[in-house]
């Protein structure tokens, strides 16, 4: 009976001090909270294999989230950055306003001329449909209808390199100011005797802020 009774006890603790066979998670169960909580601390990434069922798949694949765009943070800045142009061309006394084009107006000058206006000329004319100079008795800014017409007739006598241009008035002495036909960037000046356009601004508000102050690179 000693022996019995030894070896149930040798049967006993072969039992119990023996190791508990591992177990496997399926593939189609939840992750237990200590890999959920392991997965949240890398970089933010999310799941990307689902199962015909619907059932999630826990895959080492996964998808990293985009980088943030900040495009439309400054789309929105160029927004507020409106200029006043009734309150900008009447700073100086000289010029004599005029009642604002309709958008309707502006609209069908660019179709006459198949041309596109910059943002800022454009908001020009709603303010102001032409920029008349007293002491000299000229239009700095031409009105619309003027626009169309010195356009149509000046086109056909210079080159090629006039017809890229849309002028929109002068300086006084016969060289029209100008911007790009296909509104990009830019303000000129086009010398009918070289046949040349210098470059004056890179924008309208820059080129009536040195216009006024006499600050304009010479053409």
């Amino acid at each position: 009976m000693p022996c019995a009774e030894s070896s149930t006890i040798c049967a006993r603790r072969q039992v119990t001090t023996d190791p508990v066979p591992r177990r496997t998670i399926r593939s189609n169960r939840w992750p237990s909270s200590s890999s959920m909580s392991r997965t949240r601390c890398r970089s933010l990434t999310v799941p990307v294999s689902v199962t015909s069922t619907g059932m999630r798949m826990w895959s080492g694949a996964r998808a990293r989230l985009p980088p943030v765009d900040n495009t439309w943070a400054g789309w929105q800045s160029c927004l507020v950055a409106v200029t006043d142009w009734r309150q900008m061309l009447s700073a100086d006394d000289g010029y004599a306003l005029r009642p604002g084009a309709a958008p309707g107006e502006v609209a069908a000058a660019e179709t006459a001329l198949a041309a596109v206006f910059p943002a800022e000329l454009r908001q020009l004319y709603l303010a102001s449909d032409g920029v008349f100079d007293r002491p000299g008795q000229w239009f700095t800014i031409w009105p619309l209808s003027q626009v169309v017409t010195r356009n149509r007739e000046t086109w056909p006598q210079h080159g090629p390199g006039r017809r890229e241009l849309v002028g929109f008035g002068d300086d006084g002495t016969g060289a029209p100011f100008c911007v790009p036909r296909d509104g990009s960037s830019g303000v000129f000046a086009w010398s009918p005797i070289t046949g040349e356009a210098t470059r004056l601004a890179s924008s309208m508000s820059g080129f009536w802020s040195g216009w006024t102050a006499g600050t304009l690179p010479p053409h």
